[in-house]
């Protein structure tokens, strides 16, 4: 089916620019149906996707979609590059608890994700209002796509208006005592 040609070529998500890999394992074709089996290569996971279509009027259409809801393989980026990052973020008073209980929510939600070694949330001894977080990610593309996980977007929603400047500054590290 045409679809399956720009398999190589998409993105995903839709138009993140982040490079989608895709292997067609299999395709198998019953008259006006086909089923295709695809490895997708995402981030730094690999997906098994299993798409159908149906031929209406000569036209391939695909009808269905279904992804593994986990990734069967994990990848290192070529050399382990590691991403390491602080980021401060300052709480306008009113909302110290509301944006706390936010963070430690994230925090819990993070640490589960595939490629994150560490994320850890501090505040300031002297300035309670001031947070420190630290994270350590396995490769830029794990990072990455945790900017995007629901967890993330909520909480980067929930804190508009509740810190100062609407900013969160983030500072990339390069470790001294390591390889990557």
């Amino acid at each position: 089916p045409q679809y399956l040609d720009g398999v190589r070529n998409r993105q995903s998500p839709r138009d993140s620019g982040k490079p989608f890999r895709g292997e067609i394992l299999s395709v198998k074709v019953v008259n006006s149906i086909a089923i295709a089996e695809v490895r997708v290569t995402m981030y730094d996971l690999v997906y098994h996707e299993f798409l159908s279509f149906h031929k209406i009027e000569g036209k391939w259409l695909l009808v269905n979609k279904m992804i593994t809801d986990i990734a069967g393989q994990f990848i290192p980026e070529e050399g382990g590059n590691k991403t390491r990052l602080v980021a401060y973020i300052e709480i306008l008073p009113a909302f110290e608890k509301e944006v706390k209980d936010a963070l430690k929510t994230m925090a819990a939600a993070s640490i589960r994700e595939t490629g994150c070694e560490q994320f850890e949330v501090n505040t300031k001894k002297d300035s309670p209002n001031s947070v420190v977080v630290y994270e350590s990610y396995t490769s830029k593309e794990a990072f990455e796509l945790h900017k995007i996980t629901e967890h993330a977007k909520k909480f980067f929603e929930l804190v508009k208006g509740k810190i100062v400047n609407n900013n969160i500054e983030v500072v990339l590290l390069t470790g001294l005592n390591s390889t990557n």
